[in-house]
């Protein structure tokens, strides 16, 4: 007797944090867990570092990609400019 095995269906996860590493030509963006890849239909418009965001998407299985198939901008933050002060002097 044969027993049909299906695939186990593709595991959904939902991860909500800043962007730590946003890499616009692999579509790679990190949230401090895990590295994550934009599928091609992802828009990508206000992706920035430190911009607080929910993505959604599929595990991938071992050494595989986890593929966001969905993002949620939650806030983002504005960029103070750089202070060009002088060092305060040590002694």
């Amino acid at each position: 007797m044969t027993k049909n095995v299906e695939p186990p269906s593709a595991l959904r996860f939902t991860l909500h944090g800043p962007v730590r590493i946003w890499d616009l030509a692999e579509r790679r963006l990190n949230l401090g867990a895990r590295d994550l890849w934009l599928a091609p239909n992802v828009p990508t418009g206000d992706l920035d570092l430190g911009t607080e965001v929910v993505a959604r998407g599929v595990e991938g299985a071992p050494g595989e990609r986890w593929i966001v198939d969905r993002i949620t901008i939650t806030s983002v933050v504005e960029r103070r400019p750089i202070s060009l002060r002088r060092p305060r002097p040590r002694y």
